[in-house]
């Protein structure tokens, strides 16, 4: 374990002062961040999905919830309304019919709040079932359809 820590300090002094020993430029921390995997997997049945979470932009300046509506395309009166509630205010929402896809995003503050990601059957109601990743990090996004398969896997 001690050598491991040995190595850590070595690794981060040429990172700090470079190979020739000049300072390097100070990357911002929102820069040098990788996107943070807070929640992923699959949700189904009648009462729907809610998760809260209370996050500020320290960790990443956006929360991105990737969703996809797994009811078979056959099935095309159940949709499913996903949204984030930034301190119970709904601040995105998109319906998505069966086989569907999207990405809801919403920038963070430096205060923290609580956000809900949300999804629940539309309206004609009944059992929903979905698969989904909450992640924090850079604004950008990645293919909802495309990272979901990645994240969960294929949709059966």
């Amino acid at each position: 374990m001690k050598k491991y820590g040995i190595l850590a300090a070595l690794v981060m002094s040429f990172a700090l002062t470079g190979c020739g020993g000049e300072q390097q430029a100070e990357v911002p921390a929102q820069e040098a961040m990788a996107d943070t995997m807070i929640n992923s997997g699959s949700a189904g049945g009648s009462s729907g999905f809610s998760e809260t979470y209370e996050l500020d932009n320290t960790n990443g300046e956006a929360l991105h919830f990737y969703v996809r509506n797994t009811r078979p395309e056959s099935d095309v009166y159940t949709e499913l309304k996903v949204s984030i509630l930034c301190d119970e205010e709904e601040v995105a929402q998109e319906v998505l019919l069966p086989g569907e896809s999207t990405v809801l995003t919403e920038m963070l503050t430096e205060k923290e709040k609580e956000y809900t990601c949300k999804a629940v059957a539309g309206k004609n109601g009944g059992d929903m079932f979905m698969d989904f990743a909450i992640v924090q990090g850079k604004a950008e996004t990645e293919d909802a359809a495309a990272f979901l398969d990645e994240m969960v896997g294929e949709p059966e």
